[in-house]
């Protein structure tokens, strides 16, 4: 029979499940530890269990992992057609993501799956700033700062914003408008 009494941690918090366990001889157990450790990368850790005979350890080794974390600045240089959507990456998490940069849509709360512009993989924390077009003209738009790894997608706060005013001919050109009195 085979009894956990313990686990330890170099650092971090566990959870163990089952919080105790007796395992009989010729029976197979499936036991999780699962770390929440205060900082990423590399951790390990020691399962200690009662043979009946002597105490003894097993080493576990893994790797921890954290959430990347984006915000959403306002909008900058709006015009008929395009904007600059800008966003920081506050914290890289662990492993690094490997895309970030903006998505938009006319709906609330967009996401990847929407229109998005992918600036790569980061490697630093700070500003970025994705160029954003084909925009309709006098549209409001939702937007949002996000970065990916592989725990899985994060988003910053959602900005709105509306494209100026203006007509596009079929050549593309931008021509803003005037009016002039109530007309």
């Amino acid at each position: 029979i085979l009894h956990i009494v313990n686990v330890y941690t170099e650092e971090g918090d566990y959870t163990l499940d089952p919080i105790s366990a007796n395992i009989l001889a010729g029976d197979d157990a499936d036991i999780e530890v699962s770390f929440e450790p205060s900082t990423a990368g590399d951790k390990s850790a020691g399962l200690i269990f009662d043979s009946n005979i002597d105490n003894d350890t097993i080493q576990l080794e893994g790797e921890g992992w954290q959430l990347p974390e984006v915000t959403t600045q306002a909008v900058s240089d709006i015009f008929v057609d395009s904007a600059s959507g800008n966003g920081t990456i506050t914290n890289l998490g662990y492993p690094y993501p490997t895309s970030y940069g903006i998505c938009w849509n006319t709906a609330t709360d967009p996401a990847v799956t929407d229109n998005h512009v992918d600036l790569g993989t980061a490697s630093a924390t700070g500003s970025f700033t994705a160029s954003i077009t084909g925009l309709v003209p006098n549209t409001s738009y939702y937007l949002r700062a996000f970065a990916i790894n592989s725990v899985d997608t994060v988003y910053g706060n959602e900005e709105t914003f509306t494209t100026s005013d203006g007509v596009l001919d079929i050549d593309g050109n931008v021509y803003s408008t005037v009016t002039i009195g109530s007309q």
